[in-house]
């Protein structure tokens, strides 16, 4: 029975992790040597077990950490918005700018947030989510205290974009 390496995968380990034993018993299958049906079934059950004892259990403790985590990042960037949203006339006022600016000051976090949203998806799976995540948290918090601290529209865009 020959079958490639890349249906084993696909049919039987999806798009999940592979271990490193997997891997390694489908290349050897894949170069002539023998394939031994219960090596292969041990195999890609090792390979599916250990890709599921590393999901996280939502009933757990950790998994409701995670669940904070999402909700907490999601709710500073609603609380963002709509503080944003809410102080615009008084940040027109203060800083003597007309409606353009302001549009600048709502569409430059905006731009930057859409732009930035695929690439933390991807450093997320390079680096770990937590890291990835952690960094942003930093970032948005610095560039805030910069947006309050800006001295003028230009500064307040600019960290706004940041």
């Amino acid at each position: 029975m020959r079958l490639s390496t890349e249906r084993i995968l696909t049919t039987h380990v999806g798009s999940m992790p592979r271990p490193q034993s997997l891997v390694d018993a489908l290349l050897r299958k894949d170069h002539g040597e023998t394939y031994d049906p219960a090596e292969y079934d041990r195999v890609i059950h090792d390979a599916v077990a250990a890709v599921a004892s590393d999901q996280i259990a939502y009933r757990t403790a950790r998994g409701r950490w995670v669940i904070a985590a999402a909700v907490f990042g999601s709710g500073i960037a609603t609380l963002d918005a709509t503080v944003v949203g809410i102080a615009l006339p008084p940040i027109g006022r203060s800083f003597h700018s007309g409606l353009g600016t302001l549009q600048w000051v709502i569409t430059g976090y905006s731009l930057t947030l859409t732009a930035f949203l695929l690439l933390g998806g991807s450093l997320g799976d390079r680096f770990g989510r937590k890291k990835v995540f952690s960094v942003g948290i930093v970032w948005f918090a610095l560039a805030s205290a910069l947006c309050g601290l800006a001295p003028n529209a230009g500064i307040l865009i600019g960290a706004r974009v940041l």
